[in-house]
């Protein structure tokens, strides 16, 4: 009784920082020194604030993750049967020596993603909606000042279920052509900017994104030998790999911002 009353209070905590001030927005200079403006908001899964924010994050978002889904998949295409995600690509693999059309798996992922970004909330199943109503969601977006145009964007979430100062970062996504600019460390460092008594931050990735493990492990995140599953978000282990970072005073992410 006393773990749930510490694992509810931190989202308790978060709510209640929502109620005081739900979005906001900053300016910065990213690695190349050009301005980019973060905007963000803390919100949850039925507001229509996020369902606006998942709107209009939906582009970058497919633009960035299919490709990296497409390649666990090439990888391990036995995943097909026990990824909930690649379910939907499942026929395309039906006949075990036949070509795989890859443009076609690559067309039903990124339908899978939209649906995902686009989805009205209120026409899941019952059960669905009872796991997820309780969860708290932050979105931050990395703008051009001069364009307004989209460059990268981070999504978390804080659920019943988080330790006290723990965040899971659903999708961090910065387009190709901007990697180049320091934006992923950037974004990573407005979570704490935001919410300041975070206390670890953790994710799952494919573990075919070597890229993208690499580039997390340069701004401290590590392998979670021992992850806690949360009840109502199961992660497989076999087809995630796990990475977790300690972010306290002397991390390097919070002097970024």
């Amino acid at each position: 009784m006393e773990t749930q009353r510490m694992l509810g209070a931190w989202l308790a905590q978060c709510k209640e920082r929502a109620k005081k001030e739900s979005s906001g927005a900053f300016a910065a200079k990213d690695a190349v020194r050009v301005p980019v403006l973060f905007e963000w908001i803390l919100t949850d899964i039925q507001s229509p604030d996020c369902a606006e924010i998942k709107r209009q994050i939906a582009d970058l978002g497919c633009h960035v993750v299919v490709p990296l889904e497409v390649a666990f998949l090439k990888a391990r295409p036995e995943a097909v049967t026990t990824d909930h995600f690649l379910k939907a690509c499942e026929p395309f693999f039906a006949k075990k020596d036949t070509h795989v059309d890859w443009d076609g798996v690559t067309y039903t992922i990124d339908g899978v993603m939209r649906h995902i970004y686009t989805a009205n909330i209120s026409q899941f199943p019952p059960d669905v909606i009872k796991r997820i109503a309780q969860d708290l969601y932050l979105f931050v977006t990395v703008k051009d000042v001069q364009t307004d145009e989209l460059l990268g964007f981070i999504s978390c979430g804080i659920t019943p279920a988080s330790a006290f100062g723990d965040v899971k970062v659903i999708t961090c996504a910065v387009a190709p052509q901007n990697a180049h600019r320091g934006l992923d460390a950037m974004l990573f460092a407005a979570v704490l900017k935001i919410l300041p008594a975070t206390q670890r931050i953790f994710l799952a990735t494919r573990p075919t994104n070597t890229q993208g493990i690499v580039l997390y492990k340069s701004f401290g995140f590590q392998v979670d030998q021992e992850f806690t599953q949360d009840p109502n978000h199961q992660v497989a282990f076999t087809n995630y790999t796990i990475l977790e970072c300690a972010v306290g005073k002397d991390s390097s992410l919070r002097s970024i911002l």
